[in-house]
């Protein structure tokens, strides 16, 4: 696009240099003048004729640069006047008036008309440029607002859904007792809920092999347990296969390339389902998707959303294993909590609350806390005597995180029933987790029994 300036004509007009104008102004005075003596050389200045031919000089003038111009044109013309009387090359007795006032007066409105039209062209001129800035600028705008909306529309159509919402509608979906490992109805709701939150097109699901003592081994079984799309048969020697259950990481075709190797394979990617026990239970390998989804954050909310499908294949063993359910389920989402800290780096926080049951607003202070629960908040009440401890897993919190649940908290209590939380005998330990033996040391220090619960979940070996 060219400049403004180069766009505007007047500002071409005023960028002329001054001896420019000067020398057409002296020229055009001149040819009038010489025209005049060649025309009529016994009156040039056209005094005793019927027209004053030597006006076209200064008006031209005038018209072209104005009244400043055609001003000293005229005076050019009457000076030229003045000394042809003075030398006595005009036979005039008296120097002619009302020819020079008539001369002049001419020669000032040419001028001022084109000086005020020349403004007023200037100020719509003005005006047309600022709109087109303006037109400009609304141009650009609205085609970075278009690129924005059309790369949010991939963002949205390549995550589908948030976290949060995948972990929620999996622990509804398959959180019942009644999950006790993997099977093919199982493998396909599994697999149903990858393609939905991974907008996947072809995807397939192997379970692996177990040997006669039901431990895992790392063969898959020949057959897929469940599919989706019209999948063409997997080769279960595909190197990206291999290399997932090897590194017991979701791979993709991607960083399998920085190496510069030619892998010969016909998957995009592969995610293992391997639960907090860091038992393998599954390989969900990926043949098409679309080009948008295909994306490291897409592919890692998938990774994450596996683990924790893996988790509940194994609640079933873990809850009959340990008789107090509610502990089991905290020890199984507080290991799969640390293990997306490391992983993935996904923010949790543990969060233990004592509270003296002796004090009269120590029951409704546990009912609010109790309100307060999110849908993947693990809460667990446990009682000794007249003393109460509630833990609480907050998945997917960071530091600010805590402080709105924290705020929240004190906003009901003045709210519902007059109370400062600073007024109450409630104590408050949140820790963050970061490392597996500084959760250790807070469990074991500020958990009734932590000891118990650092072994069902782990966090020992």
């Amino acid at each position: 696009m060219e400049p403004l300036i180069n766009r505007n004509r007047l500002e071409q007009i005023k960028l002329k240099s001054g001896w420019q104008a000067w020398f057409e102004m002296s020229l055009i005075t001149a040819i009038s003048l010489g025209l005049s003596i060649w025309a009529h050389p016994d009156d040039p200045f056209f005094i005793d004729s019927s027209f004053p031919w030597p006006l076209l000089g200064p008006v031209i003038v005038g018209l072209r640069y104005g009244f400043f111009f055609g001003f000293i044109s005229d005076l050019l013309v009457l000076a030229a006047l003045a000394i042809s009387l003075r030398l006595q090359w005009l036979q005039l007795n008296v120097f002619p008036y009302d020819y020079a006032i008539g001369l002049t007066a001419i020669t000032m409105l040419a001028g001022e008309f084109r000086d005020v039209w020349s403004r007023r062209i200037e100020r719509l001129q003005e005006t047309n440029d600022y709109r087109q800035i303006r037109l400009n600028e609304f141009t650009r705008n609205y085609h970075l607002l278009k690129v924005s909306h059309d790369r949010l529309e991939q963002q949205i159509a390549g995550s589908g859904h948030s976290l949060r919402e995948g972990l929620r509608f999996i622990r509804s979906q398959l959180s019942s007792n009644s999950v006790n490992g993997l099977n093919a109805e199982i493998a396909q709701a599994l697999l149903a809920m990858m393609v939905e939150y991974g907008n996947l097109q072809k995807a397939t699901l192997f379970a692996i092999e177990t040997d006669a003592h039901n431990n895992p081994t790392k063969q898959l079984m020949a057959s897929p347990l469940a599919r989706s799309g019209s999948t063409a048969s997997i080769d279960l020697n595909d190197p990206l296969i291999h290399h997932c259950i090897k590194t017991r990481k979701l791979v993709s075709v991607h960083p399998e390339r920085v190496d510069n190797k030619n892998w010969d394979t016909q998957l995009l990617a592969c995610i293992p389902l391997i639960d907090a026990q860091n038992r393998l239970w599954a390989v969900i390998t990926i043949e098409m998707m679309p080009f948008f989804s295909f994306q490291k954050k897409n592919l890692r909310l998938l990774a994450v959303l596996a683990g924790h499908m893996a988790d509940l294949l194994n609640t079933h063993a873990t809850i009959t294993a340990i008789t107090d359910e509610d502990l089991a389920s905290l020890a199984i989402n507080l290991n799969r909590a640390m293990h997306d800290r490391l992983q993935f780096d996904i923010p949790a926080v543990l969060l233990v609350v004592d509270v003296d049951g002796h004090d009269t607003h120590a029951q409704p202070f546990i009912e609010l806390i109790k309100r307060m629960q999110r849908g993947l908040d693990i809460l667990v009440h446990k009682q000794r005597e007249q003393q109460h401890q509630l833990i609480i897993l907050l998945p997917l919190t960071d530091e600010m995180g805590l402080a709105g649940y924290h705020q929240r908290l004190v906003d009901l209590l003045k709210s519902n029933h007059g109370l400062n939380l600073s007024d109450l005998p409630v104590k408050l330990n949140p820790h963050p987790l970061q490392n597996q033996a500084l959760l250790n040391q807070f469990i074991k220090q500020r958990i009734w029994n932590g000891e118990s619960l650092a072994q069902h979940s782990g966090i020992d070996s």
